[in-house]
């Protein structure tokens, strides 16, 4: 009977413990950014795609999520939140945070103008390209200075 009640309790508190996981990991913003960024670059692959098909509302929409993304970056960089082993964000971050969220800004607008151009009356790939290449600048801009490896 002991043992069967102590093996109860391990089930039921493994339960917990794995139900919990997802909860502390939505609170972590070292892993919300980088799942953020990973989901950042299929965004832009699918766009590439998209591109290349006409297919302007899959443009639009993976812009929006670009732009949304975007948005929240700054905020994803507390002080206290710097990372750990597989963070790639370099230190300086913290001590040029203006610069940083003025180009967390860009990366926001030039997604936003992307987006724009892709729900156009009219939509024209060549605008598009070069709204993508704009994000894509963006992105380089920011990692050059801010990432490690680059």
């Amino acid at each position: 009977m002991k043992l069967r009640s102590l093996t109860f309790r391990s089930f039921l508190t493994a339960g917990l413990i794995i139900g919990l996981v997802p909860v502390v990991s939505a609170a972590d913003p070292v892993n919300e950014r980088i799942e953020g960024f990973k989901e950042s670059k299929r965004s832009i692959a699918r766009i590439e795609d998209a591109i290349q098909k006409g297919d302007a509302l899959t443009v639009s929409d993976q812009a929006r999520l670009l732009a949304i993304f975007a948005e929240k970056i700054p905020s994803l960089y507390p002080e206290d939140a710097k990372g750990g082993f597989f963070s790639k964000a370099k230190g300086q971050i913290w001590e040029s945070f203006p610069d940083f969220s003025q180009k967390a800004n860009s990366f926001q607008v030039s997604s936003q103008q992307l987006e724009a151009s892709a729900r156009a009356d009219n939509v024209d790939i060549g605008v598009l390209t070069q709204r993508l290449r704009a994000v894509q600048d963006s992105c380089v801009s920011c990692h050059r200075q801010y990432k490690k490896g680059r």
